[in-house]
């Protein structure tokens, strides 16, 4: 096992420890209702995928649903994360987590804890550590993510199939979910 592996072994544990802090919510929101969602997704995506996830923010907020996005840049240089240029978007590096990748930012904690969302949607087709820790702490209702057997129990809703690779396949199936709900 190489050191990295080990690391990224021991953050999971830890990740997950520290997650119990963190209950989650007990109901399941109705679509119709739904007011705010938070998508997570790394900036490692291609140009492609970052369409899709555009397009399907674009449909939620076309049904009146805010839509959040924070966005993850595996980078410790502060000078490589690009100004926000959106509302809305949140733009997160290494620096926001500790060094078992879970928040420790106040700001990237009051998005996750002290706002309230109705959905979150892990768009992070690599299970990259620091969008699990948001999704395990995320105040929300109903959190999605993409079936990665070592993440069970930090969502309530795991898609897997087809899914796994591609992610426009996947945001179908999320709003084919979503649409289910309640």
């Amino acid at each position: 096992m190489t050191n990295q592996s080990i690391n990224n072994h021991i953050a999971l544990a830890l990740i997950k420890r520290k997650s119990t802090r963190y209950p989650q919510a007990r109901f399941v929101p109705n679509y119709a209702q739904a007011k705010r969602i938070l998508i997570a997704f790394p900036s490692s995506i291609s140009d492609s995928e970052l369409q899709h996830i555009e397009r399907f923010s674009q449909d939620l907020e076309s049904d009146r649903i805010k839509v959040v996005h924070a966005i993850y840049f595996n980078t410790k240089d502060k000078n490589q994360l690009p100004l926000v240029s959106k509302p809305h978007r949140h733009h997160w590096g290494r620096w926001d987590f500790d060094r078992f990748f879970f928040p420790s930012s106040e700001e990237l904690i009051h998005l996750l804890r002290g706002d309230t969302f109705d959905l979150f949607i892990s768009a992070d087709m690599e299970d990259s550590l620091p969008i699990a820790a948001m999704g395990s702490m995320v105040n929300a209702a109903c959190k999605i993510g993409h079936y990665h057997k070592p993440y069970e129990g930090f969502y309530n809703i795991m898609i897997r199939g087809a899914s796994a690779t591609n992610l426009n396949q996947y945001l179908r199936d999320v709003k084919s979910h979503i649409k289910n709900l309640g």
